[in-house]
């Protein structure tokens, strides 16, 4: 396996850790806020194999990757994402997404949020 399928599949293994951490419950939950700052920190949500269809994924905007459905994203809005971090006492966490988004939005005009995911304060 080359690196970059290697690295790919790595990164589909993070994905999928946050994808089912969030959606399976308070036990899962816990892990929500270490896995996002991973995901930010490595880029991993961009390109990464979906570890249980083992197909290729990109998503070109942090928003796509958390509203994209399940397996291929997160599966919600960035208002729950960032409320499940607040509930779990990581503001930081929180902020650190709303950033990421705020700077693709003002870098990338294309990059459109929904009503409730542009007015996220």
């Amino acid at each position: 396996m080359d690196d970059n399928r290697m690295n790919a599949v790595r990164r589909g293994e993070t994905t999928h850790s946050l994808t089912y951490s969030f959606n399976r419950g308070m036990m899962s939950l816990r892990n929500v806020p270490e896995l996002v700052l991973r995901a930010i920190e490595d880029n991993t949500w961009q390109d990464f194999i979906v570890e249980c269809t083992g197909q290729p994924a990109h998503h070109e905007y942090l928003v796509d990757f958390i509203t994209a459905p399940i397996p291929e994203g997160i599966g919600t809005t960035v208002e729950d994402l960032c409320g499940v971090c607040r509930l779990l006492g990581r503001d930081d966490v929180a902020t650190r997404i709303l950033e990421r988004i705020d700077v693709e939005v003002l870098l990338n005009p294309e990059c459109v949020l929904s009503e409730s995911e542009a007015h996220h304060g």
